[in-house]
């Protein structure tokens, strides 16, 4: 998984890249 809930609304590309 990449990051949580939260950060993944905020900032989708957050631990993706």
């Amino acid at each position: 998984v990449g990051t949580p809930l939260f950060m993944e609304v905020a900032m989708p590309l957050g631990l993706w890249v």
